[in-house]
């Protein structure tokens, strides 16, 4: 799996003032999957990691590239990059309905924190 943050092809996802303003700060990290054949990102975790807690703002994977590990794999370099910046815990919100999602979130060490607001629920895990 590349993990490559520079790929041309994310650029049609965000604004170029977004992309350049986040990418200049030290409290965001985009990390991205790509299959061997394709030049736009499969999968993409963009993380902000603010003391003294990491956030998952944003998860995706292509459907055509599901239940491959990608996920997964995002979410343990997430991980690993909290960990080096000392930050306590790592967090995110996920949809009641996406169970498959929950279930990935805690088969990861994820556990529920709160309900958030309409129909998500808040996940933490401890670092």
């Amino acid at each position: 799996m590349d993990l490559c943050p520079n790929r041309p092809s994310f650029l049609t996802i965000y604004k170029w003032s977004e992309l350049l303003s986040e990418i200049d700060s030290s409290k965001m990290l985009y990390l991205f999957a790509h299959a061997p054949s394709q030049l736009a990102p499969v999968a993409m975790l963009r993380l902000d990691m603010t003391e003294p807690a990491g956030w998952i703002s944003s998860l995706w994977v292509h459907p055509e590239h599901r239940k491959r590990g990608l996920a997964s794999s995002l979410i343990s370099r997430a991980v690993v990059n909290c960990k080096e910046r000392s930050l306590q815990t790592i967090g995110l919100t996920v949809h009641n309905d996406n169970a498959d999602a929950r279930k990935l979130y805690e088969r990861r060490g994820f556990l529920q924190y709160i309900n958030s607001h309409e129909g998500y629920t808040q996940l933490v895990k401890v670092l």
